[in-house]
């Protein structure tokens, strides 16, 4: 039992599946008795627990030492309420640093030089800005993202979008950092209820958030090393997240279309987002933007940088608009790159004859790995393909080229140099 709540919690598994899975080794073990001790009354317990989310919930609290509970807070205003869970940030550093190897890290750190190669980058302490901010601190990373829930014993067609914010450190080891058990959800709240507050939802959801920022970045958190005590301040290192969620947090418009679309790291317009424009014109290279003006009006500031809204951790020390969030990388290939990529190499092989437009639709058909669903995939004309979807569908498309055996099955003079630039994304 501790076993099925331990990978339940630590990776996420749905509470149906923890409820079967008991359901099963109860019925196995009443079965078989493979123990003397184990009585009915003794499965009948673990059967109940398992048919209840909550009482999950209080068996991890005494089981599991590092559990930190959430609280469910509240935003009002003008008899309007909206509730959230919100696990505090002061909780959640104490954990970690409850961890001696976080600590030893952050020691070390302090001690250490800088970077003596400016040009190469080995951490996020590369530059002298960056370190001077995070050097010696614990360093927090904030990831958001939306996802539709349904309520316990609803049916699917019943869910409803939620933003979810996620949070987890640098200063821990990269395996571990990366695991699900170690990416904590600090924050979630049911989106149609925050739109209740208009615009200014996401700044009052965010004000909890903000004051613990502040209040652990002034003044730190103290801890014992020995006979010593040590006083470790937090920062949040970076906010990760797809386009439109950075943009909601740092106040940026949320339309990406060519003619409202500003980028926020060199202004420019969405003009510029047509791979002609920015390939064959040297022209077209916008400078990064360094700092914004605090003397623009409201519409200088949409009309030349994209700002309409605020920042959401304005007055946080050492964070700007600037220097917290990192390009989303992953979407901005996904959703732009890539497609225009792979419909570049499938109209070079249709066009070639190496594969024909109905092959290529055939395969995304029937290709069985797509979890997310298949993109659309369309021909468009004799040779050219349109490709859209979600960026996981699109990763996947582009992932699973297994055309590339179709094409040297047919034609055995199939350009090996062709075949390398393929398998190289």
């Amino acid at each position: 039992m501790q076993v099925i709540f331990k990978m339940k919690y630590d990776y996420t598994i749905p509470f149906t599946h923890v409820n079967e899975s008991v359901a099963a080794l109860c019925s196995l073990f009443q079965k078989h008795r493979y123990s003397p001790f184990l009585t009915d009354e003794h499965l009948n317990i673990c059967s109940r627990v398992a048919k209840s989310n909550h009482l999950q919930d209080v068996y991890k609290k005494h089981v599991f030492k590092s559990y930190v509970e959430p609280e469910m807070c509240k935003i009002e205003e003008s008899n309007t309420t909206v509730n959230y869970s919100y696990v505090p940030l002061r909780s959640l550093c104490l954990k970690y640093l409850s961890n001696g190897s976080v600590v030893k890290h952050l020691v070390n750190e302090q001690q250490s030089r800088l970077n003596s190669e400016p040009t190469v980058y080995q951490s996020a302490l590369d530059g002298e800005a960056l370190s001077a901010r995070l050097k010696g601190k614990l360093k927090l990373e904030l990831y958001l993202d939306d996802c539709n829930l349904a309520p316990a014993g609803h049916h699917g067609s019943s869910r409803q979008e939620h933003l979810f914010v996620y949070a987890t450190f640098s200063d821990l080891p990269y395996h571990f950092r990366t695991q699900m058990k170690d990416i904590e959800l600090i924050m979630m709240v049911n989106r149609k209820e925050l739109k209740r507050f208009g615009s200014g939802g996401m700044l009052k959801l965010f004000e909890r958030l903000k004051a613990d920022l502040i209040e652990l970045s002034t003044n730190g958190i103290s801890i014992s090393i020995g006979n010593q005590q040590l006083t470790v301040h937090l920062e949040l290192s970076s906010i990760i997240g797809d386009n439109l969620a950075i943009n909601e947090v740092l106040g940026y418009k949320l339309c990406f279309n060519n003619n409202a679309y500003v980028c926020r790291y060199c202004s420019a317009g969405g003009n510029l987002k047509r791979i002609a424009d920015t390939i064959h014109s040297s022209e077209h290279i916008y400078p990064l933007v360094k700092n914004i003006p605090t003397n623009l009006n409201t519409e200088q500031l949409k009309d030349q940088f994209g700002i309409v809204n605020p920042f959401l951790l304005e007055g946080v020390p050492g964070l700007m608009r600037l220097n917290i969030c990192p390009p989303d990388v992953v979407h901005d290939l996904a959703e732009g790159v890539i497609p225009k990529t792979l419909q570049l190499i499938l109209r070079s092989l249709v066009k070639k004859s190496f594969i024909s437009q109905k092959d290529v639709l055939s395969f995304v058909e029937s290709y069985s790995y797509f979890y997310e669903g298949a993109p659309e995939v369309q021909a468009s004309g004799t040779f050219d393909f349109k490709i859209k979807g979600k960026a996981i569908q699109v990763n996947l498309t582009f992932l699973s080229f297994q055309y590339v055996n179709i094409f040297l099955y047919r034609n055995s003079s199939f350009s090996s140099s062709f075949l390398s630039f393929c398998l190289a994304f």
